[in-house]
């Protein structure tokens, strides 16, 4: 016997019995009677239990949907509220992941993700990444999804990948548009009854209040924000007045900023007006803002001047707007502009204009003072604009036919010229002085041209020329000024020739008495040799006499051709593979036998293995003979002259002459090396010489690539440096 069990109609399930003996103690009506009293007896307890587990239900999702709107009222920040009304509502539904959809300026972003749900919408259009989610946001509908694997692919392939068996999406309204979509995931199969799609139903419409709530919350504070930002930062005051006591409610920054002391210590809400801006007329701002809190009509003011100091020394000009604010008859908006730095500027405008007016008339007259100088100047004077054209020439340029040469392009005296250079080449138009200075700003400073004129005659000028720039560098134009140095130049011309004249004389002066001076020295030597004879000791001492000056003299004769040949650049050099340590001894050797009679020691010292070097050595001779000759000249008996030859630091060959003598002032020591140069010392002694042994010798060591130094102290001596190069193998 079957007997079937139900719950308000609906099966639930049955009860069977078999018999196994052929005989039962009670007829088959009263048992089958009792069986239906069993079944009816269960199906009522089962529909009791089956009650109360929907009870129990809606209970909890009430209780839930309550926490849901605590955690919506919690906060009025969007972000912060969904996150929290999410996790709140997952851990009602018994969900295992949700997710929170919002769409943006930028797009739909992923705002909030707990479980695993986000991981794999990370990296996509969080609305696209889940078709349900599309779905829902075009439907404006719930979805729920009991079983994945009885469901349309193309929509749940994302939840079986995430693990999910189930889930329910639901939209996010505001004004009847989807704002956003929320997702819960679940990894079983779930059941969603009426009453959990009830608590959806309720979850949708609370979170969309509340995301609208919250909204009009950001757009009010943003406009707060905006309005306090804008009162804060305009350089406009403002204050908010009570239209029948006059006094100030609130004020901005600004305001504060535009009263002196001790007026801006009262800016503050409960002061009167009045007492803000003294000198006005009271009855009068009082009519203004009550009639304009009656009619709600703004009121323009025009500028008024305040006196803030009452004593007439500073005083402010503004303008006073008034606007209704709140209801009409109670409150007004006062506004003033601080006009103050444009009534200055109006009349700092007249203050130049005037100026300018009376720095017009000093340039006119420094230009008419300017214009009588360059046509008084006895230079040439010719001014250009930018490109070079000519636009101020004075009556000495005119005269001179330098416009051409300066930058005219046809000549101003009416005779034809060419514009040369120095070496009498012509010159192109685009390269003359004016020409390059207006058009490239460069400066020319004292450039030798020559002006040929077609008859022949030939004038050396000498020109210069500047830029004209305004104040920021740019260039205007430029002025050329030539001066005429024809007469200079034929000058310098003859002071060259007698030079050449001097040079050529004392050259040939020189080796015409080289000869007769060999033969006096040659005789000389001779006969102290003994070649004339026996000479008694008086002809010895006047023999000697005529050596030692026939020797002097053709040191002289030698200083002085060597002079004439280095002024003309005639100077020969015979250069070949030298040891400086030879040249340096021989010139000791020769110098000894002075220094022994003036009773001077005289000491050597050479370094061994020194490299050659590659000179004239006869010259070079001569320098040390030059250097030794003054060392004993200017040391006293008893002193000591130190020759010493080596390797400097730097690799160079150095010759050192040192000596305890006169010594040298420092201030003669720049000039120590002039031509005919001769000390004040050797002047009062009455020593002899040219002054070009120190001349010739510097002239000497630096065409062998060297150099010569002195060192002296007066009293204490004096010594001398020459550096020369070694040969490079």
């Amino acid at each position: 016997m079957i007997v079937p069990l139900a719950e308000s109609g609906r099966p639930l399930g049955f009860i069977g019995l078999d018999w196994v003996r052929a005989e039962v103690d009670l007829a088959l009506e009263e048992k089958s009677l009792l069986l239906r009293m069993v079944g009816e007896a269960i199906s009522n307890a089962l529909n009791r239990k089956q009650a109360e587990a929907h009870l129990r239900e809606a209970s909890d999702l009430s209780d839930a949907l309550n926490r849901v709107g605590r955690a919506t009222a919690s906060t009025l920040d969007r972000d912060e509220m969904l996150t929290k009304a999410a996790d709140e509502s997952a851990r009602s539904l018994g969900a295992d992941a949700v997710t929170v959809i919002l769409r943006e300026p930028e797009g739909w972003i992923l705002k909030h993700a707990s479980g695993s749900l986000g991981e794999h919408v990370q990296g996509l259009s969080p609305i696209e990444a889940a078709p349900l989610n599309m779905l829902v946001a075009q439907e404006k509908r719930a979805v729920f999804v009991e079983d994945v694997e009885r469901e349309d692919r193309r929509l749940t392939t994302w939840l079986r990948t995430a693990g999910f068996r189930a889930c329910c999406v639901l939209p996010l309204l505001a004004n009847g548009s989807v704002t956003g979509v929320m997702g819960f995931g679940f990894r079983r199969p779930t059941h969603f009854s009426s009453q959990r799609r009830a608590f959806v139903g309720h979850l949708t419409t609370e979170l969309s209040l509340a995301l609208e709530a919250a909204r009009l919350y950001q757009a009010e504070h943003y406009n707060n924000q905006l309005l306090r930002a804008i009162t804060s930062s305009v350089p406009v005051g403002m204050c908010l007045v009570d239209a029948d006591t006059l006094e100030m409610l609130w004020g901005n920054p600004a305001g504060a900023q535009m009263l002196p002391e001790p007026f801006r210590r009262l800016y503050a809400p409960g002061v009167n007006v009045s007492e803000l801006m003294p000198g006005l007329d009271l009855l009068r701002l009082q009519d203004i803002i009550q009639t304009v809190a009656r009619t709600g009509q703004r009121y323009h003011g025009e500028q008024v001047r305040l006196p803030w100091n009452g004593r007439g020394e500073s005083h402010w000009e503004v303008t006073v707007l008034a606007i209704p604010v709140a209801r009409p008859g109670r409150q007004v908006l006062f506004v003033g502009h601080d006009v103050t730095p444009m009534v200055q500027s109006r009349q700092r405008i007249e203050e130049l204009a005037c100026e300018a007016e009376g720095r017009a008339r000093e340039v006119e007259t420094e230009r008419a003072r300017l214009r009588a100088v360059i046509e008084s100047t006895p230079e040439a004077v010719v001014v250009t604009d930018g490109e070079g054209r000519v636009t101020l020439v004075n009556p000495s340029a005119v005269a001179l036919g330098a416009p051409l040469l300066l930058g005219c392009r046809a000549p101003q005296t009416g005779r034809e010229a060419t514009v040369c250079d120095a070496e009498l080449s012509a010159r192109a138009y685009d390269d003359l002085p004016v020409v390059r200075a207006a058009r490239l700003g460069d400066s020319v400073a004292a450039e030798d041209m020559v002006l040929l004129h077609a008859d022949g005659q030939r004038r050396d000028l000498r020109a210069s020329s500047a830029p004209i720039l305004d104040p920021r560098g740019s260039g205007l134009g430029a002025v050329g000024v030539c001066q005429d140095v024809t007469d200079i130049k034929a000058a310098q011309r003859e002071l060259e020739l007698l030079e050449r004249m001097k040079s050529d004389l004392i050259a040939s002066a020189s080796h015409e008495l080289r000869t007769p001076l060999a033969a006096v020295r040659g005789y000389a030597e001779l006969m102290l040799q003994g070649g004339a004879g026996v000479l008694s000791q008086l002809q010895l001492g006047f023999v000697r006499v005529i050596a030692d000056s026939a020797q002097r003299l053709e040191h002289l004769v030698n200083d002085l051709l060597d002079a004439s040949q280095l002024e003309s650049h005639r100077l020969n050099m015979h250069l070949a593979p030298s040891d400086l340590g030879v040249i340096i001894r021989q010139a000791a050797e020769r110098a000894r036998e002075r220094a022994d009679e003036a009773a001077i020691a005289l000491n050597l010292r050479v370094e061994e293995d020194l490299p050659t070097l590659l000179g004239d050595a006869r010259r070079l001779g001569r320098v040390f003979d030059s250097l030794l000759d003054n060392a004993v000249k200017f040391s006293r008996p008893g002193g000591t002259i130190s020759v010493s030859v080596g390797l400097s630091a730097e690799g160079m060959l150095e010759a050192v002459v040192s000596d305890t003598g006169e010594g040298i002032a420092s201030e003669e020591m720049p000039a120590l090396f002039d031509r005919f140069f001769r000390g004040r010392n050797v002047t009062k002694q009455g020593i002899q010489g040219t002054g070009l042994g120190l001349y010739t010798s510097r002239s000497v060591v630096e065409m062998h690539g060297g150099a010569i130094e002195a060192e002296s102290e007066v009293g204490r001596g004096s010594t001398f440096r020459v550096r020369l190069p070694p040969m490079v193998d």
